[in-house]
């Protein structure tokens, strides 16, 4: 096995608040793991098993997450601005305030996800299946390429200059 690659299985455990930025985890299995509020700043997931995985207010800008298994993830707040996700499985994913500005999702698979108030400024959809996501008042800019034939506003998204300059992009944590 090459140093760039770490195949290890380490599902079902609690990592929450850990630091994991910058490491190669590619191949690694997270499935139902808890890493509530990580930071994964940088890090390699290519080809991960990341399903069920809790990632809620983690830190993933920059991650890249090509074919990444994150299919019922917890994404919720999550920051994933540039994250590379081309060709992941997000079926069933809650992205619910998760910032994906700039990041790329080409063909992947966001069926049943919820993205209610993501930020999508600047996201490159382009290929991605959105049967049954929800996109209510998710925000886009003329930045953000959506798949042909594909009409945001027909799913409930905004457009950036619809909302007012003091909006806040933070859910309410007061039932945490």
């Amino acid at each position: 096995m090459s140093d760039n690659m770490m195949t290890t299985k380490v599902s079902a455990r609690i990592y929450a608040g850990m630091d994991f930025s910058r490491q190669k985890l590619r191949g690694a299995d997270y499935s139902y793991a808890d890493m509530n509020s990580s930071f994964c700043v940088s890090t390699d997931f290519l080809d991960a098993n990341l399903f069920a995985v809790n990632l809620r207010k983690s830190d993933l800008r920059n991650a890249r997450l090509k074919r990444a298994d994150l299919r019922k993830a917890n994404l919720e707040s999550a920051n994933l601005q540039r994250a590379l996700l081309r060709l992941a499985r997000l079926d069933g994913a809650l992205l619910m305030w998760a910032n994906l500005e700039g990041a790329n999702l080409e063909d992947a698979n966001l069926e049943g996800a919820d993205l209610q108030y993501a930020r999508l400024q600047g996201a490159n959809l382009k290929g991605v299946s959105f049967a049954v996501a929800d996109l209510r008042d998710a925000v886009y800019n003329e930045k953000t390429i959506w798949p042909e034939e594909f009409d945001p506003l027909d799913h409930g998204a905004v457009p950036e200059e619809w909302l007012p300059s003091d909006l806040e992009f933070e859910p309410d944590d007061s039932t945490d």
